[in-house]
């Protein structure tokens, strides 16, 4: 077992994330400043922690802040980057704010982790950063082709991401990760449904 930080675990995504570690053992911290996440998705965080015999530990920063960053990883071997402004709409009326959050903060996060000598980071992304692509299903190797400022940051955060020189002569891995959006019957069934914006129609 090992010691997880998901950023934005109060998220969606990042809540079910940490419900899965921590029931089958794996020790958790989450770094969330809950301007998107929500704090009533871990309510339930404790007990999901004493099921599975593993530790939980909250830690309310935002990943613009490096220091908050460099915090939350000391000590732990693996990262899920979840913590973003997810939103469209949002990216286009205030793109500096996405971009200072999705590009910077991945960047603080990325640093932070390099520094901690963590093993792994799995980032999210965004089918957004290939554009109005009517190819189904999204893959990796499609080109990007971003219309708004969120896909455009997804793209930036990639190759921040997967840039070598970065982690030069680093061990770490760094994978990224688009999970598809569920559909309004799956969101139906779940203990923590993400917001309405956030479904396919």
């Amino acid at each position: 077992m090992g010691v997880y930080l998901v950023t934005g675990g109060g998220g969606f995504i990042g809540s079910n994330l940490v419900e899965a570690l921590l029931t089958r053992g794996d020790d958790v911290r989450v770094l969330d400043n809950f301007s998107t996440g929500r704090r009533v998705n871990l309510e339930n965080a404790p007990r999901w922690a004493r099921d599975g015999g593993a530790r939980f530990e909250l830690i309310e920063g935002d990943i613009r802040d490096l220091d908050a960053c460099r915090a939350a990883v000391r000590g732990c071997d693996f990262v899920l980057h979840q913590a973003a402004i997810p939103s469209v709409q949002r990216s286009v009326q205030d793109p500096v704010t996405t971009n200072d959050v999705n590009v910077g903060g991945t960047l603080h996060v990325l640093s932070a982790a390099r520094e901690a000598g963590v093993k792994r980071i799995v980032a999210a992304s965004s089918s957004s950063l290939y554009g109005e692509s009517e190819v189904l299903p999204k893959v990796e190797t499609m080109p990007p082709a971003p219309i708004s400022p969120y896909g455009a940051g997804a793209s930036a955060s990639l190759a921040k991401t997967a840039s070598s020189p970065f982690f030069e002569n680093r061990p770490m891995r760094w994978p990224t990760r688009k999970p598809p959006k569920p559909s309004p019957a799956q969101v139906a069934g779940l203990a923590r449904p993400p917001p309405p914006s956030y479904t396919t129609p």
